[in-house]
């Protein structure tokens, strides 16, 4: 994924404004703004440092696609409903499930060595206290497998539904717990992959996938 990167000058601004656009939902969905923070025109405008014309058209996209909510003075970071988040995360399961399956038996031998090489990498540094560099594992690993799959739409298919995940992320890396059963998950799928085990390599995707359901919930019950 891109990671979040300030404009540097508003008469620089990016004459393509998808860029804005790309900026903005990758901060949503990396959770710099928050599920019902309003999303205000002017504050924007002077973080991304540009014009409030490609703001405006970056907020009514994003409101396009799910990300984000218009409301009476602006817009806000959508929040989805118990039932919403079910069927994204039931989508999720399949698509990245069938992502695993392929990507073990079209994956080559240095994408297997890469993927696992993050695994271990995380692994080394594991101890670290900020929850970022823990999501930003997580993104690396799952695109390495994704990648692996050779499918780009289904690629397509997994970068849209990720569009309506982005509120939970936080949630995924709340103790050490979780971060014992989210490295434990990752274990499982690099060695079916490596197996070259189509089944193993789909279940473990799931089931990660699914376990990670089961920490939002109850993070939302809390």
């Amino acid at each position: 994924m891109v990671r979040f990167a300030l404009g540097t000058a508003r008469d620089s601004e990016p004459r393509d404004k998808g860029v804005l656009y790309d900026r903005l939902r990758t901060d949503i969905l990396q959770g710099r703004f928050r599920p019902n923070e309003r999303l205000v025109e002017i504050d924007l405008a002077k973080i991304y440092e540009v014009s409030r014309t490609p703001v405006r058209e970056a907020l009514q996209r994003l409101s396009e696609s799910g990300l984000v909510s218009r409301i009476r003075s602006g817009y806000i970071v959508r929040e989805h409903s118990d039932a919403e988040i079910l069927e994204i995360y039931e989508v999720r399961a399949a698509l990245e499930g069938f992502a695993a399956r392929l990507a073990a038996s079209r994956a080559t031998d240095q994408e297997l060595h890469e993927i696992r090489a993050t695994h271990d990498d995380y692994l080394r540094w594991i101890a670290e206290e900020s929850r970022e560099p823990q999501i930003a594992h997580n993104d690396l690993f799952h695109d390495l497998v994704i990648k692996a799959a050779r499918n780009q739409r289904l690629a397509d298919l997994i970068i849209a539904n990720q569009n309506f995940s982005f509120v939970h992320r936080m949630s995924l890396f709340n103790d050490d717990d979780d971060i014992r059963i989210s490295i434990e998950g990752h274990q499982e799928l690099v060695d079916a992959l490596t197996d070259r085990d189509e089944q193993a390599a789909e279940q473990a995707a799931i089931n990660g996938v699914m376990s990670g359901l089961g920490r939002i919930m109850r993070a939302r019950l809390a």
